[in-house]
């Protein structure tokens, strides 16, 4: 890519068509969240490290310490604790690391002590919908699958378009 002081030119290979109605609502936000980290950012300026506000009301209820399951290599658990410490983060890795063991854990400790809202985006629909699966193994049965190319059946209830037809059927 071409970086200038003001302007940044990038090319693209793929079409914008499918993420325009995001882009759109995202020029009408006066404030666009996690601005600093993601888009804000300059390459060789340190990270923000503003930790998440849900922390507080983790450490209320647990030792932080202690926090990390103990069936964690080293690796797992400092991407754990990276992700309970900061606002963004990454796990990434070859197959059969632990990506998804490690982010569903995260979600659990977040679901279980706060009332924040959780946003879980993968690269694949089968990513997604094992990750997905994982949280249901943990008993968290509060969410909505956006997409239509799951292939699994213990999803199909969690379904948009099912929870839709639910609450328009009076159900």
């Amino acid at each position: 890519y071409l970086y200038m002081p003001k302007v940044t030119l990038l090319q693209v290979s793929s079409s914008f068509f499918s993420v325009t109605p995001i882009l759109s609502a995202l020029q009408k936000k006066s404030e666009v969240p996690l601005a600093d980290e993601l888009a804000l950012f300059h390459k060789g300026a340190p990270m923000p490290q503003t930790p998440p506000s849900y922390v507080e009301d983790i450490a209320e209820k647990e030792d932080m310490q202690t926090l990390v399951p103990t069936e964690f290599d080293d690796s797992q658990a400092d991407g754990f604790r990276r992700c309970l410490e900061s606002r963004v983060a990454l796990i990434q890795g070859p197959p059969g690391t632990g990506k998804t063991f490690v982010g569903s854990k995260v979600c659990d400790m977040i679901y279980k002590n706060t009332s924040e809202t959780i946003l879980i985006v993968c690269y694949t629909n089968h990513a997604l919908d094992q990750f997905l699966e994982y949280l249901l193994d943990m008993g968290i049965v509060e969410m909505v699958r956006i997409g239509g190319r799951s292939k699994s059946k213990r999803l199909e209830p969690f379904q948009i378009r099912e929870l839709v037809k639910m609450a328009t059927s009076g159900q």
